[in-house]
């Protein structure tokens, strides 16, 4: 019903139509590449797909430090247009010189993620631009870019296993193919008043040079705003960083567990992600008629969430009742993600601090997954992964606690 009365008013959401749209695209673009990537090594360095995330998340930190001030100073269709043009040559330099050794592809890995990091500033901050320009709830706009977000990923995920098998290294020149419809679409988007034909005849020169300044100044002022944003919103975030932490976790283990437990194929195993991924989709799209009442149903889904890890153990009885696990995981995570960050994304633009509302989201979540990854490899080693799973639902169903009363 929601999307049906987003069609039908076209006057209000060309531009959404175009931001979801490279949603899209760059979902499938970094899912499929981070596959045909790990295809096209053939086992000649190894890296795990665990290693390959290791190396882009740390590094996506930085990204999210700059991201901000690049993000409030250039026009939005321009900042786009640039992250797939440097994204572009990073992957045209991968198709060229290929990965020869561990340096070059770790290289490579960062440039990437450093861009992803810089692309999940401008989604976040165009999210907030659309929950503005629409008048649409947070929790509307926020659950279909979620959305298409996962299913993107999946689709991204079968097409880069697919191009590897089919094309081997000629399938870079498909994803350099996506790169450019990125670049084109983002030229399109009409978020500012200087078009492309003004851009060409005022000249770039004129155009980099005036921004020049404001780029410095806006460094400058990015330690006191980041500042302000995480005095007032930490708890939030920190929930937020945890929420996706545990999940992404939990998602890995799951399949490792059941390749262990019940002798099955890594791609046997891996299809949890599909089950994972078709509750989140569902649990988002639901999540919209929560609105009314965000914060009552939001401490409820968070609660089931942390019970399920709790009660982890109990369903390592069969493969179907970790997929029903991962279902129910997956509902109740893409449920209350989508409210608290719909939630958060509304406050930073009523704030006026969107590019460093959503670059001190991204910090705090590059942080989280970095630590928590090793923190919860340690006591996995101590403790056993089951019992470190149920210890981290009793962390993230205490904090959960705490934020509730905090914001309600």
């Amino acid at each position: 019903c929601v999307l049906l009365e987003i069609l039908t008013m076209k006057s209000l959401h060309n531009t959404l139509y175009l931001f979801l749209f490279l949603v899209a695209l760059w979902g499938m673009f970094f899912s499929s590449l981070k596959y045909f990537i790990w295809g096209s090594l053939d086992g000649s360095l190894s890296p795990s797909l665990e290693e390959i995330s290791g190396y882009l998340s740390f590094w996506g930190i930085f990204a999210y430090l700059i991201g901000a001030s690049f993000a409030k100073v250039f026009l939005k269709k321009y900042y786009l247009l640039s992250l797939s043009l440097l994204t572009f040559f990073a992957i045209f330099c991968a198709y060229i010189f290929g990965f020869n050794t561990n340096v070059w592809l770790a290289f490579t890995l960062i440039c990437l993620w450093f861009f992803y990091g810089l692309w999940s500033v401008v989604k976040n901050v165009l999210v907030a631009l659309e929950i503005e320009k629409t008048g649409y709830k947070d929790t509307t706009i926020n659950a279909f870019a979620e959305i298409i977000f996962i299913i993107s990923l999946i689709g991204g995920t079968i097409w880069g296993n697919a191009l590897f098998a089919i094309l081997w290294n000629q399938g870079y020149l498909v994803i350099l193919g996506l790169l450019g419809l990125t670049a084109a679409i983002s030229l399109k988007l009409g978020y500012e008043t200087i078009n492309f034909n003004d851009l060409i005849k005022n000249g770039w020169k004129k155009y980099f040079g005036s921004r020049k300044y404001e780029i410095l100044i806006s460094l400058k002022q990015a330690f006191p705003e980041f500042q302000k944003v995480f005095q007032k919103y930490t708890p939030v975030m920190f929930v937020s960083a945890l929420l996706w932490t545990l999940s992404t976790l939990v998602s890995q283990v799951s399949v490792s567990l059941s390749m262990e437990r019940f002798a099955l194929s890594s791609t046997s195993a891996s299809t949890l992600f599909l089950f994972s991924a078709l509750g989140a989709i569902i649990g988002n799209g639901l999540s919209i008629k929560m609105h009314s009442k965000r914060w009552l149903y939001w401490i409820g889904c968070i609660s089931v969430f942390s019970l399920l890890l709790l009660c982890y153990g109990i369903f390592l009885q069969s493969f179907t009742m970790m997929a029903l696990l991962a279902t129910l995981l997956g509902f109740f995570f893409g449920a209350s993600a989508n409210l608290l960050d719909g939630y958060f994304i509304k406050k930073i633009s009523e704030d006026n601090v969107k590019e460093y509302g959503s670059s001190s989201n991204g910090l705090t979540l590059s942080g989280m997954l970095f630590v928590g990854m090793f923190l919860a490899h340690f006591l996995s080693l101590c403790l056993g992964q089951i019992v470190t799973i149920a210890l981290l639902g009793a962390v993230m169903w205490i904090s959960s606690i705490i934020l509730y009363f905090r914001v309600r």
